[in-house]
């Protein structure tokens, strides 16, 4: 288990295997990245949502400075509304707060096929190549 030149560490990331992944995700949004594809990402996995619908749903964001939670519209309003009664700044978005997109693999299907998404939010297409 030591490190030693010409020797590689145990564990070290990026080992080959044989399995394929479930999903991968990602974003454009700068700091609200990380919030949004764990949003998107556990709405797949928690809910077993297909991309689309994993994606879709207006989502959340908080800083921590300013002490200030976003939320895209869209978002239940009664839960924005429970949390400013309990003192939080909520600043209600007209836009996104991220994109989002998502290769997932069909895991109930016996073929195992993949399933993709581009989020509504840019209109649903590849802003580049």
């Amino acid at each position: 288990g030591t490190l030693a030149a010409g020797k590689e560490a145990a564990g070290a990331a990026g080992a080959a295997t044989e399995e394929v992944p479930i999903l991968v995700a990602g974003a454009s949004g700068g700091p609200r990245i990380i919030t949004s594809t764990f949003q998107a990402v556990y709405n797949a996995l928690r809910f077993l949502h297909d991309p689309a619908h994993a994606i879709s749903p207006a989502r959340l964001h908080h800083q921590l400075i300013p002490n200030v939670l976003e939320a895209e519209e869209g978002f239940p309003s009664n839960i924005l509304d429970e949390l400013e009664m309990k003192g939080h700044v909520i600043n209600r978005n007209k836009g996104a707060l991220a994109v989002e997109q998502m290769i997932a693999r069909n895991i109930t299907a016996p073929e195992r096929f993949f399933l993709s998404a581009s989020d509504h939010r840019k209109k649903g297409v590849a802003a580049g190549y």
